[in-house]
């Protein structure tokens, strides 16, 4: 069993503003970076070999808040697809959060390879499932009520990571809408940090499936 391991995040970061109907900015890591009892999560993921299919766990739960709304959860382990054999022994884990302000994404690493550890992979939701080629996933993602001019980074879901030393990373994205599962349906690590103003980030080395809303 193997350790534990952009669109929106805190307003100081990235200017997101998280009310209903704003726009999302980039994601930086998350503060809670699973600790003590998180483990397994990558189980039930996909084949490593370059291009062997192989779902991730999916958990469907529905969480009451405070409010007495309810929170619906999913939480899939990955890779699905690793198109760089060199990330052969990656893990990855996408959980992916509704409640009545929006649409949470989180996303954890490990194992990633020690050549790699201090950079920023580029990281995003995509449109569609993975598959055996890197480009099966699709575009990236965009919120359909966007505006035409929108900027990129605040109509897409960046997930943007830092590689720690020892080979694990974390990003979280918060969005204040619902992400429909009709329009994305993977994570997508890419080779490089994000370029700001295109959104491009290189070849495409690991695919995980995401469930959405």
């Amino acid at each position: 069993m193997r350790l534990p391991t952009r669109a929106a995040v805190t307003l100081a970061a990235a200017g997101a503003a998280l009310l209903p109907f704003a726009a999302p900015a980039m994601a930086c890591p998350e503060d809670d970076h699973g600790g003590k009892g998180h483990h397994g999560w990558g189980h039930g993921k996909g084949h490593h070999d370059g291009g062997h299919h192989g779902k991730g766990h999916h958990g469907d739960g529905h969480h009451g808040d405070k409010g007495g709304h309810h929170a619906r959860k999913h939480v899939v382990g990955g890779p699905t697809y690793v198109y760089d054999p060199y990330f052969k022994k990656v893990d990855t884990q996408v959980v992916t959060e509704l409640d009545k302000h929006g649409t949470t994404v989180r996303f954890k690493v490990a194992h990633m390879p020690k050549k790699y550890w201090g950079k920023t992979m580029g990281t995003h939701v995509h449109e569609n499932k993975c598959g055996v080629k890197p480009d099966s996933s699709g575009r990236h993602y965009q919120n359909p009520d966007a505006r035409k001019h929108t900027p990129l980074r605040k109509k897409e879901i960046w997930l943007d990571f830092k590689v720690e030393k020892g080979g694990k990373g974390y990003a979280t994205a918060r969005v204040p809408w619902r992400v429909d599962k009709k329009d994305a349906r993977s994570v997508v690590i890419h080779q490089h940090r994000t370029d700001p103003k295109t959104g491009d980030a290189g070849k495409r080395l690991i695919c995980t499936d995401a469930v959405f809303f």
